[in-house]
């Protein structure tokens, strides 16, 4: 889930204009060129289009040419073919229009796993894998009798990650929009054929008909009021439906701590994902439902706090 520094979801608004093609005629004599040619162009894009001009670069033209680091700097020398120039050109003039390079390619890594994504679900983030790992240190001890749901799965990055690590437990992955299932069951086909993951279509905690012992919420937490501030990257082509959290953003956890109770078990965590500037008011909403939990706030690998875990008694 981006940050409110950050940005993210829906399809292209009504009013967006698609800007021309990042102008240049020739085709580049080197694959070399070519990647000079598109770190020029997109270091020239207006600010919060991209950060990272010359990564975004060198990352599409690897996926136009299907090429790894290695052997893009052991052949730059080579000449640039006619059609990876115009396969590359485009993959460029998408990215000046501030479309996620996640979003071009098909593809982002979490956990160390190439997950497909598509505008239909959140870009999965490092910022995340935190929440997985906690997750793991409570599910893994449990072994054939644990149970986990992850609440608002979108790609389904969290839920396949913990269904993958702990093969013997059974994952739920819970998701309100259609759409992002699909893209979810597909993942689950492609990364993790054998595990024991189930799929299921409803708002939260609500679609569940059984308790768990680990439940992991990456909800929308972006409040309404602040969406219109994200990058562009973010705020045009990422799911507004994953990204608005109400007026505090955090409107989603408010409801998701309502149906606790009846989800989970004794002794069982629930995970919850948030921007580090909320996490005093979301430590409160989990005491508030959970008086006798146990909470705790993990930090992420950039050092910020990052998930809240409220962890219920025996």
């Amino acid at each position: 889930m981006p940050t409110r520094q950050t940005a993210s979801r829906p399809l292209a608004p009504r009013n967006f204009v698609t800007p021309s093609r990042p102008a240049r005629s020739r085709r580049p004599g080197t694959v070399r060129d070519a990647l000079h040619w598109a770190r020029g162009v997109l270091a020239a894009t207006p600010p919060g289009t991209t950060d990272t001009p010359a990564l975004d670069a060198d990352v599409l033209l690897r996926h136009v040419l299907d090429w790894d680091r290695a052997t893009l700097v052991l052949r730059d020398h080579e000449p640039f073919a006619e059609t990876s120039w115009r396969r590359y050109r485009a993959a460029v003039a998408r990215r000046a229009r501030a479309e996620p390079v996640a979003y071009i390619t098909g593809t982002k890594e979490f956990a160390g796993v190439p997950f497909r994504v598509d505008r239909r679900v959140l870009v999965p983030r490092p910022d995340t894998e935190i929440l997985v790992d906690v997750a793991l240190a409570r599910l893994a001890p449990r072994g054939h009798a644990g149970r986990a749901v992850d609440v608002g799965t979108g790609s389904g990055a969290i839920a396949i990650a913990l269904a993958s690590a702990c093969p013997l437990a059974l994952v739920h992955a819970v998701d309100i929009d259609p759409g992002a299932l699909r893209v979810a069951r597909a993942n689950a086909r492609r990364l993790a054929p054998g595990a024991r993951l189930r799929f299921h279509l409803g708002d939260g905690l609500g679609a569940l008909r059984t308790r768990v012992d680990v439940a992991c919420a990456n909800l929308p937490y972006i409040p309404s009021g602040d969406l219109a501030l994200l990058d562009p990257t973010v705020r045009d082509w990422e799911p507004r439906l994953a990204l608005d959290g109400g007026e505090d953003g955090l409107d989603p956890y408010r409801s998701l701590l309502r149906d606790t109770p009846s989800a989970l078990r004794a002794g069982s965590s629930v995970l919850m994902e948030c921007d580090p500037t909320q996490v005093p008011a979301l430590v409160d909403l989990a005491l508030a439902a959970h008086p006798r939990a146990s909470v705790t706030v993990h930090r992420d690998l950039a050092g910020r706090d990052r998930v809240v875990e409220a962890r219920l008694p025996d």
